[in-house]
C-alpha cells in the first residue's frame, strides 16, 4: 500500500519492483525472483487496464533440498 497514491510512471515501477525483491528475499529465502514484468496498458489475457490499475507479472523459482519449482503469479493493483 506504500505506493498506492503514487503516480504510475518509471521510478514508481521501480520502487515497486525492489519493494517485491526485498521482501521476497527476506520473507520467502528459497524463492528466486526471475523476472518482474509491469503492464499498464493490458493485462495478460490482453484485456485493457484502467488509468489507476496496474498489473504486476512474477516469475519465480522455488527450491527447496532436491525440489525445484518455477512458475509465475500475476497481481492486479
Amino acid at each position: 500500500l506504500q505506493h498506492i497514491f503514487e503516480p504510475k510512471d518509471n521510478l514508481t515501477i521501480n520502487d515497486i519492483r525492489e519493494d517485491i525483491k526485498r521482501t521476497v528475499s527476506k520473507y520467502i529465502p528459497q524463492l528466486n525472483i526471475d523476472d518482474i514484468e509491469f503492464r499498464q496498458d493490458s493485462d495478460y489475457e490482453g484485456n485493457p487496464i484502467k488509468e489507476n490499475e496496474l498489473t504486476v507479472i512474477i516469475k519465480f523459482t522455488y527450491t527447496e533440498d532436491t525440489f525445484v519449482d518455477t512458475g509465475e503469479i500475476e497481481l492486479n493493483f
